[in-house]
């Protein structure tokens, strides 16, 4: 996860991206991103649910 906070370009980004594929780690970091979009957004299922609801 350290390459995310450091990265400063798209050639960068996919240096990491390419690293983390190879290490099997994509899975983790992508749930580490929806967990992070759902704290920056105000996101939770109860929110959701409700919202489907009306």
């Amino acid at each position: 996860m350290e390459c995310i906070e450091e990265i400063i370009n798209v050639p960068r980004l996919r240096q990491c991206v390419y690293r983390a594929v190879k290490q099997h780690y994509l899975p983790a970091i992508m749930d580490e991103i929806v967990k992070q979009s759902k704290v920056e957004f105000n996101y939770s299922e109860e929110t959701d649910a409700a919202e489907a609801e009306e």
